[in-house]
């Protein structure tokens, strides 16, 4: 516990240990001192515990430092998105503009946007096509359509 100072890296250096004994128990009888033999293999196994502490610690802020990368890599690529998106939209007729809305953002069937603007079930479908189609084109012209079905499924 002194070299380690963890208690779970302490009871695997004392499983190392015993096991090493194990694999060893036929040398035992030419041990001299048994005391110094345990305390030099307990010595061994704590600081190859030591070392992959700190080579699992070396890797794990590797990758929380990728993590953090690709968190903002993925913020600002989304807010990119959003942006065009959100110009993709307001650059929509008046009335495609507003069946989209009805659809995506207050989540109304073609059926019950087609009763509540008293235009054909038919019609809806294609303006909303048509406004998914024109907001795929400016995405894909942007180069960011395939992030947008990723970040849109």
């Amino acid at each position: 516990m002194k070299i380690v100072k963890d208690e779970f890296a302490r009871q695997e250096v004392v499983q190392e240990v015993f096991i090493k004994v194990w694999l060893h128990r036929d040398k035992l009888e030419s041990v001299e001192n048994l005391g110094a033999w345990l305390r030099k293999i307990t010595i061994n196994q704590s600081l190859l515990a030591l070392q992959r502490q700190q080579a699992n610690d070396k890797r794990l802020e590797t990758i929380q430092l990728r993590q953090t990368s690709t968190d903002h890599t993925s913020t600002l690529e989304l807010k990119e998105i959003r942006r065009l998106v959100h110009e993709a939209i307001e650059s929509l007729p008046l009335q495609r503009k507003t069946i989209y809305r009805l659809n995506r953002v207050e989540g109304k069937t073609t059926r019950e946007i087609a009763e509540q603007l008293q235009l054909s079930h038919g019609y809806v479908r294609n303006a909303l096509s048509a406004a998914l189609a024109a907001i795929r084109e400016r995405l894909t012209a942007s180069g960011l359509f395939i992030l947008f079905l990723l970040l849109h499924r």
